[in-house]
């Protein structure tokens, strides 16, 4: 099938433009994204420190103790 430039789509204010250099729509979630990261990497870190610290039980053990408290 030929093509030419007649056959493009137009560009109307419907069409999303993501690619347009100051496109906002990213833009307003990186800080959120950010934060849930760094959330997650403090939550590995403690994980780690406890595991280290022998702060750790049986899963089995700790699925018991949370059964039991909830009567």
């Amino acid at each position: 099938m030929p093509t030419s430039d007649h056959d493009e789509l137009p560009s109307t204010p419907a069409r999303p433009r993501l690619s347009e250099p100051g496109d906002q729509r990213g833009c307003c979630h990186r800080p959120e994204r950010e934060r849930i990261h760094r959330l997650l990497i403090d939550d590995a870190r403690r994980g780690l420190e406890d595991v280290l610290a022998g702060r750790t039980r049986e899963a089995g053990q700790a699925l018991a103790a949370l059964q039991e408290r909830r009567g």
